[in-house]
């Protein structure tokens, strides 16, 4: 069963609601080897700004739907569970990504 959330509880005192900015970093990539047999690493990740929608939690793993600052689409990013290899694309392993929020300016009048 799939259950959808408005926040999302990160940290013992972070907590992001909708609408609410998040810096994303870390995130999936791919392992194996190029044509020469070299060992290859590369990163499937989109870090960067996002603004929050909402935390979808199926089974043990969960995922924030947002909406990418500077590339202007909606991504959905795993956050929460174990790292594991996909099971349909070789190669490719699924590491949650890091969540920090952005603190907002105050503005003193």
């Amino acid at each position: 069963m799939t259950l959808q959330y408005h926040e999302y509880r990160f940290g013992q005192r972070g907590v992001l609601r909708t609408g609410d900015l998040l810096r994303a970093s870390r995130g999936p990539f791919f392992r194996g080897t190029d044509a020469r047999g070299q060992k290859l690493r590369q990163s499937l990740a989109r870090p960067g700004m996002y603004r929050f929608l909402n935390y979808v939690v199926s089974r043990q793993r969960g995922w924030i739907n947002a909406f990418h600052l500077e590339r202007s689409t909606y991504e959905t990013l795993y956050v929460t569970g174990r790292t594991f290899r996909s099971p349909t694309i070789a190669g490719v392993v699924n590491r949650p990504y890091k969540i920090r929020a952005v603190r907002r300016n105050r503005s003193s009048d």
